[in-house]
C-alpha cells in the first residue's frame, strides 16, 4: 500500500472515529464519513469493504488506547498497595483524557455485545 492510500486508509477512520463515537454503530452512517473528508462510499468500501470492519477497526483501535499498557503497573516489582494507587492512578488519568472514547467503548460494549465481545 502507498504512502497516498495509508493516508486517505487514515483519514477514513478518522472521520470515522468521529462519526461512531459521536452516533454509535446503529446511528453511523458510511455516508456521513464520505461527505465529512469528501470521498465517496465506494472508497469507504475500497479499504474497509462494510460498515462491520470499519467499526472493528475503530472499537479496536479505541480499546487499545484506553487499555493497551495499563496492566504494565501490576508487574512491577513494587508493594502490592504501590501497585494498586499506581494502576487506579493511571487508569483514571487515562481514561479522564479519553472520556469520549471511553464512552463509546462502553456503550457499544452494552448495546452490541455481540459485535463488541469478540472485537474485544
Amino acid at each position: 500500500m502507498s504512502n497516498g492510500e495509508r493516508t486517505r486508509q487514515e483519514e477514513i477512520l478518522q472521520a470515522a472515529r468521529q462519526e461512531f463515537i459521536n452516533e454509535g454503530f446503529s446511528g453511523a452512517r458510511l455516508q456521513g464519513i464520505a461527505d465529512n473528508i469528501g470521498v465517496t462510499k465506494a472508497m469507504i468500501h475500497y479499504y474497509f469493504d462494510t460498515k462491520e470492519n470499519l467499526f472493528a477497526e475503530v472499537y479496536r483501535d479505541a480499546s487499545k488506547k484506553l487499555i493497551s499498557g495499563l496492566m504494565d503497573t501490576l508487574e512491577e516489582s513494587t508493594p502490592l498497595f504501590q501497585k494498586i494507587d499506581a494502576f487506579i492512578d493511571e487508569a483514571i488519568d487515562r481514561f479522564s483524557e479519553h472520556a469520549d472514547v471511553v464512552g463509546f467503548v462502553v456503550n457499544e460494549l452494552d448495546r452490541h455485545p455481540e459485535k463488541t465481545t469478540e472485537i474485544f
